[in-house]
């Protein structure tokens, strides 16, 4: 059984800005750690420096971007470990939630959006935004 969901038991992570690779990379080690067990729900809130192009895990990279401009222009590109589109990071803070699963298998997509996005508006309450 995974760690605990309940808003008490939140691990909060301020890694800053970083490069596309390992912001994504740091993503990564925090889905592992809690699959694992090693871990508590994680909401961790992060930047990109250099701007960058990440893509979903099912894009193929070079379908969708044009790595050579890319990188002609200072442009990071990625692929993430989640799903979606391409994305295009400038300046924006991004965020990533690691929790367990069991609370949402019973709710509907609404259901699981509402939730996920009342915790993203306490967070940006207590921002004063």
């Amino acid at each position: 059984m995974g760690p605990s969901p309940d808003p008490v038991q939140w691990r909060f992570v301020d890694s800053g800005f970083a490069s596309a690779e390992k912001n994504m990379a740091f993503d990564g080690a925090l889905f592992n750690s809690f699959i694992d067990g090693d871990s508590q729900s994680v909401f961790r809130i992060y930047g990109w420096k250099p701007k960058a192009v990440s893509t979903g895990f099912s894009q193929d990279i070079d379908s969708v971007t044009d790595r050579e401009k890319c990188a002609a222009d200072g442009v990071d590109v990625v692929k993430r470990m989640t799903g979606g589109g391409a994305l295009f990071h400038s300046g924006e803070i991004s965020y990533s939630l690691v929790m367990p699963l069991e609370p949402f298998k019973a709710m509907t997509a609404e259901e699981t959006y509402a939730k996920t996005t009342a915790f993203l508006i306490c967070f940006y309450k207590s921002l004063g935004l």
